[in-house]
């Protein structure tokens, strides 16, 4: 990718670049549901409770999630702070894990006492973006929107998905409400998903 990106901006604009990014999306290109979750009240926390503390809850936060992905047929593609990134095949899927990662973090919580409460928020859109699997890293809108709806938008136990995404699953079984977002000079058109 680092050569391509190096020849892409020593050429002159036109058919050269073209050319290029041709090439870029035809090795690194996919197209799939990304979801990433964030962990609620980290600078909060941490100021409370200091650092060990908030690194304890990141640990049983990536335990209990990554086995929910697995199943799911989810991509894991870093743990990132308190955040993680991952992509589906299918917006469906993508929705279930949040499901599942949500039921199963409520039964984790119910376990310890409530100062060690995992909350998380989810953001989920559809779209083509670019992942490299050497670097463990992807890029793309629809990678920054499920990133601005998971990190920015969404409130405590929030699951937020792009009506992109929500109108690939053929049948939603769960309460849902549109939304519209306005962040960084983009509009939003989104939906709430509440579960059980």
């Amino acid at each position: 990718m680092d050569q391509f990106l190096t020849d892409y901006i020593n050429q002159d604009q036109g058919k050269s670049r073209q050319k290029i990014e041709s090439q870029i999306w035809r090795n690194f290109g996919r197209e799939g549901a990304i979801f990433i979750l964030d962990m609620a009240d980290f600078s909060i926390n941490t100021q409370t409770y200091g650092i060990v503390y908030y690194l304890s809850l990141i640990k049983k936060m990536q335990q209990t999630i990554e086995p929910i992905l697995n199943n799911r047929s989810g991509h894991l593609v870093k743990f990132e702070a308190d955040n993680v990134y991952a992509y589906f095949d299918t917006a469906e899927n993508a929705l279930q894990a949040s499901i599942d990662i949500k039921v199963a973090i409520d039964a984790v919580n119910k376990k310890y006492p409530d100062d060690l409460d995992i909350l998380i928020n989810i953001g989920i859109d559809y779209g083509k973006f670019l992942f490299l699997e050497d670097d463990r890293d992807f890029f793309g809108d629809p990678v920054n929107i499920a990133s601005k709806l998971g990190e920015d938008l969404a409130d405590t136990s929030e699951i937020l998905m792009t009506e992109n995404a929500f109108k690939r699953i053929p049948e939603i079984r769960y309460r849902s409400e549109p939304v519209l977002f306005e962040i960084s000079d983009i509009k939003i058109n989104a939906y709430k998903i509440h579960y059980p």
